[in-house]
């Protein structure tokens, strides 16, 4: 063998060392981002998550917190003048009442929205909800309601590239005006009945 044909063994020898150990390099680097940020991505998730159970949760605490001012008060005080409409009145102004809290965290003065703050977290880390009563039945007078809330705010704890994050929306179907709990339903309701017990014929929650 030649010294010159040595030498060009050496050199390609030397060329092909370098290459596999650039592809190393880069193999590493790669897993090293992924090790990195697979974390990160899992936490996001997770916090996420609990954003979606937090949203749910609180909208059932409205739900049942108007329910039950409905059967301290009556769903229809007085004399219930326009009927189903009076009796969505009520159960709106329940759920503005949490709306209009005292406790400055709970609100966000705006009638149409609920904020629940979650300030330990972080100060840009909230829950925010809308609540909607509607007639049911809007040709009948039965004392049959709907009940929707939906998260629509979230603060900006969450990146820019997650501010479409959308919560799953409660949506509760309920008739009002019952003489006694277990009763059905009714199909007719006098507008003067200012019962307030309420039976819950359908919870769902409705995926984006």
């Amino acid at each position: 063998m030649t010294p010159r044909r040595s030498r060009n063994q050496q050199r390609q020898s030397g060329y092909a060392i370098a290459a596999v150990s650039f592809i190393g390099m880069i193999a590493m680097a790669g897993a090293a981002s992924m090790l990195s940020t697979a974390p990160v991505a899992e936490v996001a998730e997770i916090e996420e998550n609990l954003l979606q159970v937090r949203g749910h949760w609180a909208s059932v605490g409205m739900f049942t917190y108007a329910i039950s001012r409905g059967r301290q008060d009556g769903a229809c005080p007085g004399l219930c003048l326009l009927g189903d409409a009076t009796r969505v009145g009520s159960y709106q102004d329940y759920v503005e009442e949490i709306y209009n809290a005292k406790n400055k965290n709970l609100t966000t003065n705006n009638p149409s929205s609920m904020r629940w703050t979650y300030d330990e977290i972080n100060d840009d880390y909230h829950v925010q909800l809308t609540s909607t009563v509607s007639d049911l039945s809007l040709l009948l007078l039965d004392g049959k309601l709907l009940f929707e809330t939906e998260l629509d705010d979230f603060g900006d704890f969450f990146d820019a590239k997650r501010a479409g994050i959308i919560s799953a929306q409660t949506r509760a179907e309920f008739c009002t005006g019952l003489a006694i709990a277990n009763a059905a339903c009714l199909t007719t309701i006098l507008n003067l009945n200012n019962s307030g017990i309420a039976r819950v014929q359908d919870f769902r929650i409705l995926r984006p």
